[in-house]
């Protein structure tokens, strides 16, 4: 975490905040009073980068290394200690409530904030050497996803303060459930397969994954616009559609993983859906997307361009859940060659599923 990375990261955190804002001016679906209430939240969010700016000290604490769980007592005694002596303080919304050294980032909704850990800006999701289009495919969406959370169909019901307030209209409020209910029903579908054996484990929980479904699906058009603006000041040295296929890339490699059977039926149980279906669930959303693979050539060309960068590399990710994901390039292949988007999409704007009804298929 260096002052380079720091501003690179402040900077993205600045450009999402203006893409989502975009996003929220041209929604149609949105009234008036609805679309400035959520400009008025997006505009008090609060984005933490790298680690606590005031790290909590222990002057008074001593340790024994004779003494394991005096330690942990005497360490327990302090931080309770300092936890009440902040009842009745105004909440500090610059709190970093997460370790520096942990792969992390998360939106809380009582104190309408954004928070990213230092570790989270490395590869595969964000280096300094990297083109724009693999930042904003990779750390962007992750950006985009967390400033989304504040607006899926829990966290829409506070405000920009924290506090639990109706600002939706009765209009606005039943559009957003017609849509989320349609969100729901399309993962619902999604059926979970062994990466080992292939054998069927069970179907993704619609409602449970909906939170997860709203920021992949939001974070990843956020991104894709906010790297689009970036270009109109900084021209890539890629052609449109050369830049735009490296950022879909980029966004899917940061999802690449191989698990055991277990992990997948816990999965199904979660909030968070297997890797697999968080790319493809938001690709088959994606309009974006569906022309940069519209045809059958251009189709073939994105897949054979994936597993031809996948081969330079080893891929070892930690997944942001702590899950050590580990995947050889012939499992990248033969999961990039078995994924196919369902015909059956909810979001009208999108035609995925009438353009590429098979874009992870090889094709003949």
């Amino acid at each position: 975490w260096s002052a380079d990375t720091a501003k690179a990261a402040d900077e993205l955190v600045k450009a999402l905040k203006s893409s989502f804002s975009t996003g929220i001016a041209t929604a149609d679906w949105l009234d008036n009073s609805t679309r400035n209430n959520a400009q008025t939240k997006l505009s008090k969010y609060v984005h933490l980068l790298g680690g606590p700016e005031n790290p909590q000290l222990y002057p008074t604490l001593t340790l024994d290394s004779k003494t394991y769980l005096k330690n942990r007592w005497n360490v327990s005694q302090v931080n309770i200690d300092t936890n009440f002596k902040l009842n009745g303080q105004p909440v500090n919304k610059r709190k970093f409530s997460r370790p520096a050294y942990i792969v992390d980032a998360e939106y809380r909704h009582c104190v309408n904030k954004v928070l990213f850990t230092a570790s989270i800006f490395q590869a595969p999701n964000f280096d300094l050497k990297y083109d724009a289009a693999q930042n904003f495919g990779g750390i962007g969406m992750v950006i985009g996803h967390e400033i989304t959370h504040g607006f899926d169909y829990r966290n829409r019901n506070y405000d920009g303060d924290g506090n639990l307030n109706s600002w939706w209209s009765n209009a606005t409020n039943i559009t957003f459930k017609t849509k989320a209910q349609c969100l729901s029903d399309q993962y619902a579908k999604f059926v979970v397969n062994s990466d080992l054996t292939g054998a069927e484990l069970g179907n993704i929980s619609g409602q449970l994954a909906l939170g997860e479904a709203i920021a992949d699906n939001g974070g990843l058009k956020t991104s894709f616009r906010a790297y689009h603006e970036y270009l109109k000041k900084f021209p890539s040295q890629y052609t449109e559609e050369t830049g735009d296929k490296l950022f879909y890339l980029s966004f899917a490699q940061v999802r690449c993983s191989k698990n055991t059977d277990r992990y997948l039926l816990r999965s199904l149980g979660w909030k968070h859906p297997p890797s697999r279906f968080r790319v493809t669930g938001a690709l088959q959303n994606n309009a974006e997307f569906a022309r940069n693979g519209s045809t059958k050539r251009k189709r073939r060309e994105f897949v054979d361009e994936y597993l031809a960068y996948s081969r330079r590399v080893k891929v070892f990710n930690r997944g942001m859940g702590g899950t050590v994901q580990a995947l050889d390039l012939d499992s990248i292949e033969k999961a990039m060659a078995s994924l196919k988007l369902d015909k059956k999409i909810c979001n009208a704007e999108s035609r995925v599923g009438r353009l590429l009804p098979d874009f992870y298929d090889k094709l003949e």
